[in-house]
């Protein structure tokens, strides 16, 4: 089964912030939204079709691709939308914004757009000039059910030495296919970060239950309260930046090779977010010690 994933990556990885135009002062401050605002606005309806259940409706209310916290594929389009919909938005969702009050519950935040219960639900815009929703934080018991079963059907296709619990945060592919990748959250709150040879060095996918060509241990720096923060690892060979433009769920990637941490970074290889099981190779293909049948 296909999966697209994402989340962030990076033995040095940079995630820019949206820089919002306007003052600071203004990004910054925060204004409840009335009830005679919301009534006459788009997020009224918006709302309306969540409270009624209507994905339909919701679904052309979304910019896609709507990310989910990995290994749960992003929602890639409407009709994607409306299959998860009932997990997405289940009944204790929709209840409490029935049961909400305005303008409790919705607030314009600046430029980053309208939230809904502090932050569970994101729409972009004003009340004004309407909006989509471009994130979902709230998270069902039967999507947290989900993501753990993914992430067990991830685990089984690992080396036996790397298959221990660990949180997938997301994977990656170098636009030229030579390198692939994955960076897991530890338990202990490391991470690590698994490269392996991608498909324009070995003609084939991954092999199930290999080992990576490279595996490093990192640590995240965060940088003040912007969004900013830096994976580490030990040695500083590999680095990939990641740079958000224009939307926070779109980051540009490149990754960049060196032989030491002190040498100059040089040229970058750009990459993209991938889903683990397209950089696997074919299940049809793999056999159960991860060598490919022939």
């Amino acid at each position: 089964m296909k999966r697209s994933l994402k989340e962030r990556f990076a033995v040095l990885f940079v995630a820019g912030v949206l820089v919002c135009s306007g003052s600071a002062a203004g990004a910054s401050e925060s204004s409840s939204v009335g009830p005679d605002d919301l009534a006459a606005s788009p997020i009224a309806r918006l709302a309306q079709a969540i409270e009624d259940g209507d994905a339909a409706t919701v679904a052309a209310y979304v910019r896609y691709p709507l990310e989910r916290e990995a290994p749960i594929p992003a929602i890639g389009n409407e009709e994607e939308f409306v299959a998860h919909f009932p997990v997405l938005f289940d009944e204790p969702f929709r209840q409490g914004m029935r049961e909400g009050r305005f303008p409790r519950d919705w607030e314009e935040v600046g430029c980053r757009g309208v939230m809904y219960a502090r932050g569970a639900l994101w729409v972009d815009g004003t009340l004004a000039d309407g909006g989509k929703i471009i994130s979902v934080n709230y998270q069902s018991p039967g999507e947290k059910r989900l993501r753990a079963e993914l992430i067990e059907e991830e685990r089984s296709t690992l080396a036996p030495g790397l298959a221990r619990h660990c949180d997938p945060v997301f994977c990656f592919e170098t636009d030229d296919r030579e390198i692939a990748g994955r960076v897991d959250k530890e338990e202990n709150g490391d991470f690590r970060i698994l490269l392996y040879d991608g498909p324009a060095r070995t003609g084939r996918g991954i092999p199930w239950k290999s080992n990576p060509a490279a595996y490093f241990q990192a640590t995240a720096v965060y940088e003040g309260s912007g969004g900013n923060h830096t994976y580490l690892d030990r040695f500083g060979r590999y680095a990939l930046d990641v740079t958000i433009v224009g939307h926070p769920d779109a980051p540009e990637l490149e990754l960049y090779e060196r032989e030491s941490w002190m040498d100059a970074v040089g040229e970058g290889r750009p990459s993209h977010y991938a889903s683990w099981f397209d950089l696997l190779e074919s299940p049809d293909t793999a056999t159960s010690d991860g060598s490919s049948a022939k």
